[in-house]
């Protein structure tokens, strides 16, 4: 059975429909944008441009400090205009707010505001998580950094664990004093060291 056309029924599927299509970019936005700010800003175009919704604007305050904000605006917003807020956290932990104009009242689309307050906890867990491991590429990428300093430093370097037992020596301490690593590794340094056994 269809609805007819205009009925009310026919405008609820339809806003139905809208929001499922809405929902389903939403999803290809959480599993696809490359960052916070791009994804920020995938929700701010969402709601505009699919929603009706005049203006979105969306500030962030990250654990580490780092600020995200995005925004979207209509070419030509409407006349009469009311502001929604919705708060973005993760786990509780508040994130910062979500700001929409638009220009129907509150009480009519109490669905749309779930849906949008949905929306904003799903930003906020996906930019915080992003964050966490972000920062821990980062880290790795500054070890890797490090690591080829050391490999490819002219310098001989000699690493060993609390014990003084090698653990790892780089190329040129290899060419300066004729050791491998795998002579000397688990060896406490007066072994292989001429300058450790001198009285």
């Amino acid at each position: 059975m269809k609805p007819e056309p205009g009925s009310a029924l026919d405008f609820e599927l339809q806003h139905l429909r809208r929001w499922f299509m809405l929902l389903e970019q939403w999803g290809d936005c959480l599993r696809h944008a490359g960052d916070g700010a791009a994804l920020a800003q995938s929700l701010c175009s969402l709601l505009v441009d699919g929603a009706d919704y005049s203006h979105a604007e969306l500030a962030l305050t990250l654990a580490d400090g780092a600020a995200i904000s995005a925004s979207a605006t209509q070419k030509h917003p409407p006349a009469r205009q009311r502001d929604f807020n919705f708060a973005v956290d993760c786990q509780g932990v508040p994130l910062g707010v979500l700001r929409l104009t638009a220009d129907f009242e509150s009480t009519e689309r109490q669905d749309e505001h779930r849906f949008i307050a949905r929306m904003a906890a799903d930003l906020g867990h996906a930019v915080r998580t992003r964050s966490a491991v972000l920062g821990a590429l980062q880290t790795h990428s500054r070890i890797e950094l490090l690591a080829m300093a050391i490999e490819q430093s002219p310098f001989g370097i000699v690493v060993t664990d609390n014990q003084g037992r090698v653990e790892y020596c780089n190329p040129s301490f290899t060419t300066m004093s004729g050791y491998t690593l795998a002579e000397i590794a688990g060896a406490p340094p007066f072994q292989w060291n001429p300058a450790e056994n001198a009285d």
